[in-house]
Formats: C-alpha cells, structure tokens, sequence
C-alpha cells in the first residue's frame, strides 16, 4: 500500500511487505507548560460554551409565557396592547425548527467545503448572537414581528453552531476519550437550558420594576450569547496555538474539497444510526412538550407549576449522568448495546405514563418523578452513545455535513412530530385516550429506535468492520489501523481531481477494466485502475485479530 504524503518523500518498506511514507517529523511551536493530554481538555472548556447562550435562549419564550402575555398585553411605550396567544408563542418556537431541517444539513457541509470549524463556529455564532438582539429589540418595544423575525435569524445558526461544536469536538479527541467528551458538552448544554427556566422567570417578574422586568430577562439571555461569542474567539485561539498535538491531523486538508454528492458514500449504518437519533429524541423530547399537558388531567392532576417541574428533572439528571455514560462508553465501547437498552429503557418510563393515565379513580398510581428521572438515565445514555461514534464511520473531511445531516433529520422529526399528535389527539375525544394516545406514540418510537440499533448491529459488522460497536479494547486496535471508510472517499476524491486533469488518458482506459465493488459496495469502473479498494490477505488477518481483541500491529 502506498500512503500520498504532502511532502515529497522516498517510500521505505516496512515488515508486513507494504510500502510506507516516512512520516515527517513536526516541529513543536507550542508552549510546553500544557502537557499535550490535558490540552484537549482545556480546548473543550471553552468549547463547552460555544452553545451555552443558544440553549439559553432557545426556551426564553417557553419560560415566560405568562410574562410575555401581559408585557404585550400592556399599552405601555406609546405601543397599543397586542392579544398574545399561545399559537404566538408557538410561532416563536416553530420559526427556529422548520428552517433547520434543511439549514443545519448545508451548516455541516459549509463548515466542511467553505469555512473550517474555526470561522464556521464564529459564523454561526454570530447569527445567533444577532438574532437574539433583533429579538430582545423586538420585546423592548413591542413588535411581535421583530420577535418572529429575530427568532427566524437566530435558527439560522442555531443547530448549524451545535454542528460546529461537534466537529470541533471530534476534532480534538479520539475514540478512547470522544463519548465522554460529547458527554460533557451535553451536560453544559443542558445547564444553559435548565439555568434560563430557573434564572429567566424570576427576572421576568422581580428584576426592578415590574414595567421592565420582562425586557431585562431577555437581555440578560442576550448577554450569554455574548458568552458564546467570547468562547468562540478562546476555542480557536487554542485551536490555532495548539494545532500540532491534535492526534490525528487530515491529510492534504486544502486539497480536499467536500461536495454535496459525497453524501452518498455515507454507510448504511450512519444512515440507520441518524434514523435511530430522530426517532429517539422524538421519544423524549416531543414527550416533553405535551407531559405537562398530560400531567395536568390524567392521574392525580397536577399543577401547572409541578408539571413543569417534574419535566425539568431529566435535564437536571442528564448534567451529571451523560459525562458519566460518556465515560463508561469510552471505557467499555458497546455503543449501539448502550442505545438498544437506553431505548428500552423509554419504553419502560412511557409505560408507566400511560398506566397513571388509564388508571382508575383511586388505583396506586407511580410517582411522575421516580419515572422522569428513569427517563433522565435513559435519555443521557443515548444521547452519550449517538452522537460520538458517527465519527467512527464518517470520513474526516466530511464530518461536519454527517453531523449536519444528522441534526437536520433530528430537527425533521422534532418538527413533524408535535404535529402528527396534534392530529391524532384532534380527532379522540374520550377523555382518556386523548392523552393516553401520545403516550403510545411514544412507546412506538421508542420500540422502533431499540429495532433500528439492534438491526445496526448487525449491519456494522456488514458494512463498517465493527467501528460502531466495538469494544473498547477492539476500538483502539481498529483506530490503530487503516480505514476502509476513509478509502471509499479518498479514492474517489484522487479519481475526481484526475479526470478533471486527464479525462481523454481515462476514455482510453475505460474498456481495459471492467467496473469494480468497492468495500462499501458502491460500483466505480477506474478503481481497480488507481487504488485497489479490496483487502488484501494481511487486512483481513489484522481485522480478523481486532475483533477477537488481539493487537494485530504486535501479532506475528
């Protein structure tokens, strides 16, 4: 095998019979004070931040409704009274999602093609820091308009900045580490979330004066974005200083330019994996949406204020328990048998919703927080095992538009999903099933996600050699070996870039080779022309040695 350096260099020949480029040494600039293992962590401080204003605001106008609806209400300012209504409300939340089922996806593939993960996490960043002014503009002078349209401007980089913050994630830890680290950054995620329910309303109704105290509570969550931005500038100012102790380095970066048509080269199971997180997270977090509902006229009938409280409990939960699977999935690999179980484990908690909702007057009912904190557990255990290992089977160069495409599809689902059970719940009108048929939807989800990750088990070891599943001594051999993913889109890179410069050489050659599988099982007539795809004897030996959990690289 001969591996294409930047530098001109002579091959050597090493002991397993392949050829080899010596690999450059690199310089060391940095400063030595930082070791080079505790460098990613201090880059992951700040990128924790990056989306710590966004999750902020995203749930301002769910947090204070009730503020929101007398502060239009009031003429105050020379401005008449404006009916503010829950479908206003609504509106806030629906510009942001059903832009983003398609933004996020082309977010991922700009920061890929255009920007890097530097500049695309300031871009993205920008937007939401602006949108969020447009819209505090609009709260201070009481333009429902400008609120839309500042909501609007703020999803334009929304989720495409949660894109950045995952590329920027996996560009800095490998398998052994990556899970915790996503763990991490959902937990500080979910703080900025669960803080805003409990700083954002006592400011809406105590900050000053009553008069004032709705538009200070909005700039407030205007001055977290500015947190975000000055997270932002730290991240790359790491990124840049440290550039040379990141692990794994691409190869020829500025040569490789991501196309649109390289999402095709996507595996199977990246595809499974990203219908398994829509799906998922309609379990849950649809479920939220409509639990308080469902809390307030079935089983003991709670109160608006202890409905919502119960629903802040898996939030409060996932803080410390996603850095905690994040850890134990780094330890211990398994990723798809963590999401299997964490999707059982929904199923469990919905069916005890639905028991409290069918139940008869006066019948034991469970306790909605034991449930909500099951349901904690389950939800941080998913989300720890989803999103990292995507980087396991998705070329380097092409991370952020499968961590785009990803979201989109998940933003897709949360956006279609509040309506499907809107429809339903619309056409029941017994009492009980009216809430008791949510909850069934749920379970359905929940059961489809457990039978998507099972069937992916079995896929991995088809199509991507185990990466998604393998356990954590399996996964640092195989990291330690080439990837055949990576193969499927260098080669056609290389083969794209050589018909643009010798596209009469290629006419030439076309009848001398007929068309050939590649390991991914994609048809290309010149591969076995340039790049010989298929596995040799020692590949399928070294693969053969990982799986059974022996390092093939010291095995003789």
């Amino acid at each position: 095998m001969v591996s294409i350096n930047a530098e001109d260099k002579e091959p050597i020949r090493v002991d397993d019979g392949e050829e080899e480029f010596e690999d450059q040494k690199v310089e060391r600039k940095h400063c030595q004070c930082i070791s080079d293992s505790l460098y990613p962590w201090l880059v992951l401080s700040a990128i924790c931040f990056l989306t710590f204003g966004s999750y902020w605001v995203y749930d301002t106008p769910g947090a204070i409704q009730t503020p929101l609806t007398w502060w239009f209400g009031n003429s105050t300012m020379g401005r008449p009274s404006y009916n503010y209504t829950n479908t206003d409300n609504s509106l806030l939340y629906s510009v942001y999602s059903w832009p983003n089922v398609i933004l996020a996806f082309f977010g991922g593939f700009i920061v890929d093609r255009f920007t890097g993960v530097r500049q695309g996490a300031f871009l993205f960043c920008s937007l939401v820091f602006f949108g969020q002014v447009i819209f505090a503009l609009g709260i201070q002078f009481k333009y429902y308009w400008v609120c839309v349209f500042g909501r609007f401007f703020y999803g334009l980089g929304g989720e495409s900045l949660t894109v950045a913050q995952s590329t920027f994630t996996a560009r800095w830890f490998d398998g052994k580490l990556l899970a915790l680290a996503f763990g991490i950054t959902v937990s500080f995620s979910r703080i900025g979330s669960s803080v805003n329910f409990l700083v954002t309303p006592t400011l809406a109704t105590h900050a000053y004066s009553w008069a004032q105290s709705v538009p200070v509570a909005i700039w407030f969550g205007t001055a977290m974005c500015v947190v975000s931005l000055i997270a932002v500038g730290i991240a790359a100012m790491l990124d840049i200083l440290g550039e040379d102790r990141i692990k794994e380095k691409p190869k020829n970066v500025d040569d490789e330019k991501p196309s649109l048509m390289h999402v095709r080269f996507f595996p199977l199971p990246a595809w499974i994996l990203m219908l398994t997180t829509m799906i998922f997270y309609i379990a849950v977090l649809v479920f939220y949406q409509v639990a308080s509902d469902i809390m307030q006229n079935t089983g003991q009938m709670y109160s608006p204020t202890t409905a919502s409280y119960f629903i802040s409990i898996p939030n409060i939960v996932s803080i410390i328990a996603s850095p905690l699977f994040g850890f134990i999935i780094d330890k211990n690999g398994r990723a798809l048998w963590f999401i299997f179980f964490a999707s059982l484990a929904l199923v469990i908690a919905h069916l005890g919703f639905l028991y409290n909702a069918i139940a008869a007057a006066g019948s034991f009912l469970i306790p909605p927080a034991a449930l909500m904190i099951w349901m904690g557990f389950a939800y941080s255990a998913g989300a720890a095992a989803l999103w990292p290992i995507l980087a396991n089977i998705v070329h380097e160069s092409l991370l952020a538009t499968g961590y785009g495409t990803m979201t989109s599809l998940q933003n897709l689902g949360l956006a279609a999903a509040p309506l499907v059970v809107s429809l339903i719940q619309g056409h029941i009108s017994d009492h009980t099933w009216h809430y008791a048929a949510p909850i069934i939807i749920f379970i359905l989800c929940a059961l489809t996600s457990a039978a998507l990750t099972f069937l992916n088990i079995f896929l991995d070891k088809k199509f991507t050699d185990g990466r998604l599943n393998a356990s954590g001594k399996q996964r640092e051999i195989l990291g330690a070996l080439p990837n055949p993913l990576a193969k499927v889109y260098e080669t056609t890179h290389l083969l794209a870039s050589d018909h643009d410069h010798d596209h009469d050489d290629h006419d030439h050659h076309d009848h001398d080779y007929p068309p050939a599988k590649t390991d991914m099982g994609f048809e290309d007539d010149v591969v076995t022309n340039k790049i010989p795809l298929k596995r040799d004897n020692l590949m399928v030996r070294r693969m053969y040695l990982a799986r059974l959990g022996i390092n093939p690289l010291s095995s003789h």
